[in-house]
């Protein structure tokens, strides 16, 4: 958060800033699994991202529920564009 806070003023001129983490930069990984809490989601259609429309509400999931609802998908997704 420093670091943004540092260049806001350059980034605020352009609008959008791009930051490049520096080579072997490795966060650890800070989900936990077997937490009960749940989040929501948004459905979110990406071809209709830039025409600023808002989307409906997704799901409740837990973090192990996504997990196992994301993997399924993309191996639906996987099987139906890659027979």
């Amino acid at each position: 958060v420093h670091y943004i806070n540092k260049i806001r003023p350059i980034a605020e001129k352009y609008g959008i800033c791009k930051i490049v983490p520096p080579a072997g930069w490795d966060p650890p990984f800070c989900v936990n699994m077997d937490s009960p809490k749940k989040f929501q989601t948004k459905e979110q259609l990406i071809h209709r991202l830039q025409e600023g429309i808002s989307f409906g509400d997704g799901e409740e999931y837990t973090a192990r529920e996504y997990q196992k609802m994301a993997s399924e998908q993309a191996m639906r997704w996987r099987d139906t564009n890659y027979p």
